[in-house]
């Protein structure tokens, strides 16, 4: 296993468009303690595409801001 992967749902979209690109790594690949034995970390993240004009100003303990963040995050667990 590799210790970093990108997953790109449209290529044709680029790695650059909204919602499109999620990044993997797996850090646990070169510290094996950082996971039981048999067991992997992930930390799967999306790059900077994410557009600052939706958050701007919401209120981080929001109703709105937490159904966004459980919107946009959602790429990540497809």
């Amino acid at each position: 296993m590799g210790i970093h992967h990108i997953v790109v749902n449209d290529w044709s979209g680029g790695v650059d468009a909204d919602q499109n690109v999620v990044l993997i790594s797996v850090p646990s690949v070169l510290s094996p303690d950082l996971a039981p034995p048999g067991k992997h970390l992930l930390h799967a993240y999306t790059p900077g595409t994410e557009p600052f004009e939706l958050w701007e100003g919401l209120d981080r303990r929001s109703a709105e801001y937490k159904q966004l963040k459980a919107e946009r995050s959602e790429v990540c667990m497809q």
